[in-house]
């Protein structure tokens, strides 16, 4: 639980909003096999061995392939989206990734809106570490180990990934713990409180009704930069009390941000 008593720090990070961005189901490749049969008593063994190890050459050059088939898928469309941003290559840290025009295009291509909750469960999922960014490693092997090879894949799971987050409370707090890391400034150690705002409101505005209410106290009452303490430990605070404030007790150790809400709630009532 939080310390009370620390102020925090402010954050250089300029105010955005955080709608992410503006704005064939897993192939089975079955392999045909045919055995050879002999009636010669003398052969049967020499062909039983030989139809075996043409059906494994066969099962494993199928498997090869199809793999390379849905690796190239993967690279392609990799390629596609990277080759939307415009690039530094003078810098080795401004090449292999995808930016903000070719996440809202594979936004776009895969049916979900860049200004929903979904985007950021996307990112979540494949990895992503950098806001506006998706790296070359992160965008095929995260896509992979997703069972996601190819962009039909992609349509037809990614819609499916945020109900089994969000209806169960310790995977909603790991994405959203991810999402402290993510949104913030790279570099920076703490959330603007815009940013922070932008981003419960995006988050939570389906599990706190006060949300909206305390947005508004973060940017107009507290203008500070939130540290991750306080953001990590107001989920907490949502799914432990919630809009029940009979289930808030101050003696709890919770973040002095949350307790001046909190009282300021009380003051209301």
């Amino acid at each position: 639980m939080g310390q009370k008593g620390s102020s925090n720090s402010s954050s250089s990070s300029s105010t955005t909003t955080n709608s992410t961005y503006n704005n064939h189901s897993n192939t089975s490749n079955q392999t045909k096999t045919t055995q050879s049969s002999n009636n010669s008593g003398n052969n049967n063994t020499s062909n039983n061995t030989t139809a075996a190890a043409s059906t494994t050459t066969t099962n494993n050059t199928s498997s090869t392939t199809n793999s390379v088939k849905s690796g190239d898928e993967m690279e392609k469309l990799y390629a596609k989206y990277a080759a939307m941003d415009v690039k530094d290559p003078d810098s080795e840290d401004d090449v292999d990734y995808i930016g903000t025009e070719g996440l809202l295009k594979l936004a776009e291509d895969i049916g979900i809106n860049p200004e929903q909750r979904i985007m950021l469960i996307m990112l979540y999922k494949i990895g992503a570490t950098e806001q506006y960014k998706v790296k070359h490693k992160e965008f095929v092997d995260g896509f992979k180990r997703n069972n996601c090879q190819s962009l039909s894949d992609m349509k037809s799971k990614v819609s499916s990934w945020e109900q089994p987050i969000t209806s169960n409370n310790t995977e909603f707090k790991k994405f959203y713990v991810w999402c402290y890391n993510y949104s913030k400034e790279p570099g920076a150690k703490s959330m603007s409180c815009e940013m922070a705002s932008a981003t419960w409101r995006l988050l939570l505005s389906d599990r706190y009704k006060k949300i909206n209410e305390w947005c508004d106290y973060i940017e107009n009452t507290y203008k500070r930069a939130i540290q991750k303490d306080s953001w990590d430990l107001f989920i907490d605070f949502v799914h432990n009390v919630g809009d029940d404030l009979s289930r808030y007790d101050s003696n709890d150790a919770w973040p002095v941000i949350v307790d001046d809400w909190c009282t300021l709630l009380q003051k209301k009532q």
